[in-house]
């Protein structure tokens, strides 16, 4: 009976040992699928302010990612981290940011930068930890590849539908628009917006699904290096489309016109081209320039002779005349980025723990000097960024901050170093080493002059790469799960939950816009008979005119039909007679904002607060008219006064997110 137990249980562990292998291997396919969605739809979803189908794409990528990672883990019973060098300083950098945001004073306004850097980093995590073999990785890279080559047409032919707009290729997408229009309605989904045709049409500097021409210049930078790379090592079919796919983004860079990009792409081309000669192929490249130079020499004095005529002909002194035009707007537009700076070291300096994450734009007019003021007056101009990612860190998180970003990109270099070493028969890896080195390199010179990072597209992009570098490492860290089988469902159980409340949270944006579209304005709602309705008011008003109410009600009529005046006049009639009537002072401040006097219109709104402090509208409106003005800081302590009287009001939720758009 001993023995007949013993081989059962031997038995039953096996199958379950089997069914651990085969879920795993399920698991392994799912992850692959994520990364794949992940590289395919945060290059083809649609990237503007607010709706934001590119960022809930990378979110629900990271969400899943995590959750079958973990469950996982579960299953193979063991925890498994790649050794290197990046996975203290990137864990160091995530605590640092939960610190922040735990003992921020503005947590509302800290939380989008919060699940910035909380997305960044787990990113990275499940970028190196879930990519174990070169078969994977390349079906990751041809995704990359496929997602890329559309946004490049879609670039391409918007460009080149300024010309001419009948084309073949705006034809094509113009046709693709239709369609997916048609599925749109028909579906109850937004297909466009996933598929990158929402907005498609003609654009004198291109930016494809990205939104702005920046951020399409920056996604390009990132995939030149590797897609390079790719196209040195793979085989002949897959060279040829990564060699295409390499000419479409330098023609899309070029239309882009983005000088901040440029100069990334050139210094990521230089240390691509020295860690290239130097680590992989330096006889290969002293072959090229002794082979070369007898034709690179006469090339050289044909563009000297051919600039020379130029400079002589009559089309290119216009060219230099509108030049010169343009350059005083390219030096005010230079004054302004140092200014910037200045001032926020400034404030770097005045607070060397940082003034808290995400609220650069709330403090940053307190250190706004007059020579700024005077080119970008604060009530015409909201300065969000630093539009240089290091000296924001710094205002923001202060040295500790810095230090530990800092830290991780001197850890990712010197990682990039070890494995060039250690991969010293592997020239495809090497070469590979060579791109992810290269593209960081973008990145990191790009945000030095931008805004892109705090985007978060670029941001999850640049910790994305870094994971990837890790992911080549070939030494672990491998801890054994010895818990009870139950316990181990219990945790995939609960993980699953906080994944589904997760995408629960990201789709909460999507929902505010929406119903803010929706929403009808108080001056767009018309009274059925106006003139009926103010004629029985105003024979009301002849038998009682101390009746505050019919006042109110004359002036909520005038004000619907816009005849501004009036309903002036009977607002404040109606608050002469009842300094209570908080919706009378609360619509004389929608009124004068309308008119553009926005001191009236703070004064009336702060009347109405100061009768009924938890009136929601007259903290928003308030909140709103702050904003336009350039007050950011007392803007947001009225979206946060909001959100605390209605935490689920979508409007302020808006604003708060829109306040560093």
């Amino acid at each position: 009976m001993r023995k007949r137990s013993l081989s059962t249980e031997r038995a039953s562990t096996h199958r379950q040992s089997n069914l651990s292998l085969i879920l795993t291997g399920y698991l392994e396919k799912i992850i692959l699928g994520i990364f794949i969605f992940f590289v395919l739809f945060s290059a083809l979803a649609i990237d503007v302010k607010l709706t934001r189908y590119k960022l809930f794409a990378m979110q629900l990528s990271v969400i899943l990612l995590l959750v079958f990672w973990i469950a996982r883990m579960m299953l193979e019973g063991r925890i498994v981290v790649k050794s290197n060098l990046l996975n203290l300083p990137i864990l160091f950098y995530g605590l640092a940011i939960s610190l922040y945001y735990i003992f921020s004073r503005d947590k509302v306004v800290a939380r989008n930068e919060f699940q910035r850097m909380l997305i960044c980093v787990f990113v990275f995590f499940v970028v190196a930890n879930n990519i174990r073999d070169r078969k994977n990785l390349n079906y990751i890279l041809s995704a990359w590849l496929l997602g890329s080559i559309f946004v490049s047409l879609n670039g391409i032919s918007s460009f080149w539908a300024v010309k001419n707009p009948a084309n073949v290729l705006t034809s094509f997408f113009s046709w693709l628009a239709g369609i997916f229009s048609s599925l749109d309605k028909s579906l109850h989904l937004p297909v466009r917006e996933f598929l990158g045709v929402a907005y498609y049409g003609p654009n004198q500097r291109p930016f494809a699904t990205f939104g702005n021409p920046n951020f399409f210049a920056g996604y390009i930078i990132i995939c030149l290096p590797i897609f390079f790379s790719m196209f040195l090592t793979e085989r002949k079919g897959w060279r040829l489309l990564f060699g295409i796919c390499v000419l479409f983004l330098l023609l899309n860079l070029y239309f882009t016109a983005t000088r901040g990009a440029w100069g990334g792409f050139i210094i990521s081309l230089a240390i691509f081209a020295i860690l290239y000669s130097k680590q992989v192929a330096r006889e290969r490249w002293q072959n090229f320039w002794k082979g070369k130079l007898k034709f690179l020499i006469p090339l050289f004095l044909i563009l000297v002779l051919h600039f020379g005529l130029m400079s002589t002909s009559q089309r290119y002194k216009k060219t230099i005349e509108a030049g010169a035009g343009k350059l005083h707007q390219i030096i005010a537009r230079r004054t302004e980025r140092l200014l910037i700076w200045r001032d926020t070291l400034v404030m770097g300096l005045n607070n060397p723990a940082g003034v808290g994450i995400g609220a650069f734009h709330i403090y940053f007019p307190r250190y706004a000097s007059a020579e700024l003021l005077k080119i970008l007056p604060q009530d015409r101009f909201i300065v969000n960024y630093a539009h240089n990612e290091f000296l924001e860190i710094w205002s923001e998180t202060g040295l500790i901050g810095i230090g530990i970003f800092i830290w991780t990109i001197f850890a990712f270099f010197a990682q990039g170093r070890l494995l060039l070493k250690e991969n010293s028969g592997a020239e495809s890896q090497k070469i590979l080493t060579v791109g992810w080195l290269a593209s960081s390199a973008a990145i990191l010179a790009h945000s030095f002059v931008s805004v892109n990072m705090r985007f978060i597209i670029t941001a999850v992009y640049f910790y994305f790469v870094l994971g990837l570098l890790a992911s080549q490492c070939k030494r672990e860290i491998v801890m054994p799960i010895d818990w009870p089988r139950t316990l181990k469902l219990t945790i995939i159980g609960l993980v699953f939950c906080v994944g589904i409340l997760s995408i629960k949270e990201i789709i909460e944006p999507f929902r505010a816009h929406k119903l803010l579209t929706e929403e009808i304005g108080f001056f767009e709602e018309k009274e059925a008979d106006p003139q009926k309705t103010i004629a029985a008011l105003e024979e009301t008003i002849k038998t009682n005119p101390n009746q505050a109410l019919a006042y109110y009600r004359l002036g909520w009529v005038y004000a619907k039909e816009k005849n501004w005046g009036e309903a002036v006049r009977n607002f404040e009639i109606a608050c002469r007679l009842n300094p209570k009537l908080v919706g009378a002072r609360n619509n004389l401040g929608n009124i004068y904002f309308t008119l553009g006097n926005k001191q009236k219109a703070i004064e009336n709104y702060e009347k109405a607060i100061a009768i009924n402090p938890d009136m929601v509208d007259a903290h928003f409106n308030l909140g709103y008219c702050y904003y336009t003005v350039g007050r950011l800081k007392e803007a947001a302590d009225e979206f946060k006064r909001v959100l605390q009287l209605d935490p689920d009001n979508y409007k302020a939720k808006i604003m708060i997110e829109k306040m560093v758009q």
